[in-house]
């Protein structure tokens, strides 16, 4: 009986030990990838600031990466913030910065016909990071809030991988994919 125990505590020693080393071999892989991916993959941050952006309409800005950035982050800004009178309205503030395609997926991604109760999304924070190997695809996040009629804000980050295309010196945003919303967690 001592035996049995004697042999049972080795085993699960061992086991122990071998779960133990393929954590400290995954972290330092997973650490290995992390470096290699920072070093093939040069990822910068555009912070958008609403004063800083220019007018949608102003191609002269958009020439660089930070520019092309600039112009994500102004059609997110005219098509995220609506109210009830302006849920619709918002389709037309983009049309001819999306594709028609695009425009298609945004409407098909809400109802195409205006709120019956009051409704207010505000759009709080916007970041647009840019991708150093593909110039042309940015990856947008979104904090907003929700209230529908007297109910309470919903707060939540929305993720968005978008594409442009150039057409000489403009751009339009030709490639929107939704990744998902991201809801604070409440453990009460």
């Amino acid at each position: 009986m001592n035996l049995n125990r004697i042999w049972l505590g080795v085993l699960l020693g061992i086991l122990f030990l071998l779960m133990g080393g393929s954590l400290v071999y995954t972290t330092l892989e997973n650490q290995a990838l992390k470096k290699a991916v920072a070093e093939t993959q040069d990822v910068t941050h555009e912070a958008v600031q609403e004063e800083g952006l220019p007018p949608v309409g102003e191609e002269a800005a958009q020439t660089t990466v930070s520019g092309k950035a600039l112009f994500v982050a102004g059609v997110f800004q005219r098509f995220l913030p609506y109210n009830e009178k302006t849920y619709l309205s918002r389709f037309e503030e983009v049309e001819g910065k999306v594709t028609d395609e695009v425009l298609a997926a945004l409407k098909g991604m809400v109802a195409t016909i205006d709120p019956a109760i009051p409704v207010q999304n505000t759009l709080h924070d916007l970041e647009v990071y840019t991708n150093g190997t593909n110039k042309n695809q940015f990856l947008v996040i979104a904090t907003v809030s929700l209230q529908v009629g007297e109910g309470v804000d919903s707060t939540y980050t929305q993720v968005y991988q978008t594409t442009l295309e150039e057409e000489g010196a403009s751009y339009r945003i030709n490639r929107i994919d939704s990744l998902g919303g991201i809801a604070p967690f409440d453990r009460e």
